[in-house]
C-alpha cells in the first residue's frame, strides 16, 4: 500500500509543475513563448507583437 501512496503523490506533484507554466493574459498552456521572460501563448502574442517592440521581417 505505501507504493501506491507514494505514486500519488508524484501524480500530483507533476500536475502542479504543469501548472505554472502558462499565459500570462488568458491562461492558455499550449504554445507557449517563454523567451525573453514572455510567458505568453503564441495567440496573444502576435496581437501584442508590435505593442511589445516586435518587428515583422519579410
Amino acid at each position: 500500500m505505501a507504493k501506491k501512496v507514494e505514486w500519488s503523490k508524484k501524480i500530483e506533484m507533476s500536475h502542479k509543475r504543469r501548472g505554472k507554466r502558462m499565459c500570462r493574459i488568458c491562461g492558455n498552456c499550449r504554445g507557449l513563448i517563454r523567451k525573453y521572460g514572455l510567458r505568453m501563448c503564441r495567440k496573444c502574442f502576435r496581437e501584442r507583437a508590435e505593442q511589445i517592440g516586435f518587428r515583422k521581417y519579410m
